[in-house]
């Protein structure tokens, strides 16, 4: 049984997508999963499916409901107290998951271990897609059981960056998605907007930070009549002295690690040296062949003058285009000392959300020290300016998972100083032919995924268990995600037995459902459903 409520609610039994019947079931449902292993008495349920206008037979709608849930759920659907009862574990139940992700990071920060309760409280963030019971009318969802479970994401947003801060300046990129959207759903919590500007004039995005000060303190005054509080207003002042002091009562990392900048000059240009790369994989391993390749490409001074391409064979998806670009990324950065870009183009974003030249510029603009008032408004002078800024200065750029060539060329830069870094699951011949790099990955023999396994679980726990081991390779299929996957499940587990996953991945017949961390952007069906409705008709149907 697996069932999930953080985002739109849904549940699964062996494998298999349950249909959970009209709006009142579901809000039934949602509401025994926001009180989970609690006892809920039929009372409080029908005040919540009707509240003053229930009808007399309230009690017996209820009933049927819940006798159809217990056909559909199975028996952790029990009576209990006068009411009922919903018995799930962490295992099956998202929220539970959730709760245990942010207890472990408390005790992995307690331990001195920010980086594992930094990964441990992102790896819980993954785990919302939406709204709480998304889908339920508004008026049931400001009901305060629902509204207490939706807090627990901008408290545990809050605490990300707070372990981000204290990790190291290096890590608060990782953070500064969930960040931004806690901050845009919840516009007038002080203490969130904090950290968003502190975050945003730490990771580069200076402008962007004044920007938001700006938004959250006309909030205040104009629907609160407040000034902004003293966290609040503490991290304006730092934003104005450009000083590097965290809104969260955390020690100040040194300024040396914070883009310097010099003062505004008068055609609206503050010069700052962005620092946007992603983290790197800190258990990377293989790539042998290809790494060498990227590294020849570089003369002597590091500088290609051409765009190098990292693509897949047959545009895979889940081989490492990024992993392998952000490795070499942070290994070529010191040769690139006026900073770097990075960009996700969601080229195969489901929803079609990907973002177009003009948003990726002036982003870029932004981070380069453009006031928003001197950005052109169109696409061209944008990207002329863009590549005006970049002559004379060495600075390193990432634009990845493209999905086609017009998408990528206005962000590459004009002059011979920069390297731009493009992935891809296509190989983006236009941008080949003008003389791009490109660099294809296959999928990994046996020996590297092996080696990629014992990087992540040691070689101790594999030698006890080699014909497991094989088996787990074998259904992985050399691909790097799903290998990356398997690892964090035993790494969760660390007394389990790699012969029942082994079993499981062989036996299973629906094995991508196996193959989830929880997270959509790296849940193997979720990526590879990206891919497949990209396609045209003709080849979906083959």
């Amino acid at each position: 049984m697996r069932v999930t409520v953080l985002g739109p609610l849904r549940a699964w039994r062996d494998g298999e997508e349950l249909e959970l019947g009209p709006p009142k079931r579901k809000a039934l449902l949602a509401l025994l999963l926001t009180q989970v292993d609690q006892p809920v008495p039929t009372s409080e349920i029908v005040e919540f499916l009707w509240g003053e206008s229930a009808p007399d037979s309230a009690v017996n709608v209820v009933h049927r409901h819940v006798g159809t849930l217990r056909k559909a759920l199975g028996p952790i659907l029990v009576r209990a107290s006068g009411g009922y009862r919903l018995h799930l574990d962490s295992g099956q139940l998202d929220l539970l998951r959730f709760r245990a992700l942010r207890a472990d990071a408390g005790e992995s920060r307690r331990a001195g271990d920010d980086i594992a309760g930094l990964r441990q409280l992102l790896a819980a963030l993954g785990l919302w897609r939406g709204p709480v019971a998304d889908g339920l009318s508004a008026s049931m969802r400001a009901h305060p059981l629902f509204v207490r479970v939706e807090r627990e994401y901008p408290d545990a947003v809050k605490e990300a960056v707070d372990t981000a801060v204290a990790a190291g300046d290096v890590h608060l990129e990782r953070v500064l998605m969930p960040l931004r959207q806690a901050a845009q759903a919840h516009p007038l919590d002080e203490a969130l907007q904090a950290r968003l500007v502190t975050v945003l004039a730490r990771t580069g995005h200076v402008l962007e930070a004044r920007r938001s000060y700006e938004e959250v303190s006309g909030r205040l005054n104009q629907e609160l009549g407040l000034e902004p509080g003293p966290e609040l207003a503490e991290a304006g002042e730092r934003l104005r002295t450009r000083s590097t002091g965290p809104a969260t009562g955390t020690p100040a990392v040194p300024t040396g690690l914070t883009p310097t900048a010099a003062p505004a000059a008068s055609d609206g240009i503050i010069r700052t040296r962005p620092a946007q790369l992603p983290p790197d994989l800190g258990v990377f391993s293989g790539r042998h062949a290809e790494m060498a390749l990227a590294r020849s490409l570089l003369p002597a001074d590091g500088l290609p003058g051409r765009p190098v391409v990292i693509s897949a064979i047959g545009g895979m998806a889940g081989v490492g285009k990024t992993t392998l670009a952000v490795h070499w990324a942070h290994e070529v950065a010191p040769r690139y000392p006026d900073g770097q870009l990075y960009a996700d183009l969601r080229g195969f974003d489901p929803g079609g959300a990907a973002p177009g030249p003009a948003q990726i510029l002036r982003t870029f603009l932004d981070a380069l020290g453009v006031a928003s008032e001197h950005i052109p408004p169109s696409v061209d002078a944008q990207a002329s300016l863009y590549r005006s800024l970049l002559v004379g200065r060495r600075v390193l750029i990432v634009l990845d998972n493209a999905k086609e060539t017009e998408q990528v060329r206005p962000l590459l830069p004009g002059a011979g100083d920069c390297l731009a870094i493009v992935t891809s699951r296509n190989l983006l011949s236009g941008l080949v032919a003008e003389g791009a790099h490109p660099i294809a990955l296959d999928v990994l023999d046996d020996v590297a995924s092996q080696a990629l396994l014992t990087r992540r679980l040691g070689a101790e726990r594999l030698a006890a268990q080699p014909d497991a081991v094989k088996d787990i390779i074998h259904s992985c299929a050399g691909l790097p995600l799903a290998l990356a996957i398997v690892s964090a499940r035993m790494s969760m587990n660390p007394h389990g037995d790699l012969g029942v996953l082994a079993s499981e991945l062989t036996e299973e017949d629906d094995r991508l459902a196996m193959l989830s961390a929880g997270d959509p952007s790296t849940d193997l069906e979720t990526v590879f459903s990206w891919s497949y409705q990209a396609l045209s008709p003709l080849a979906a149907l083959l």
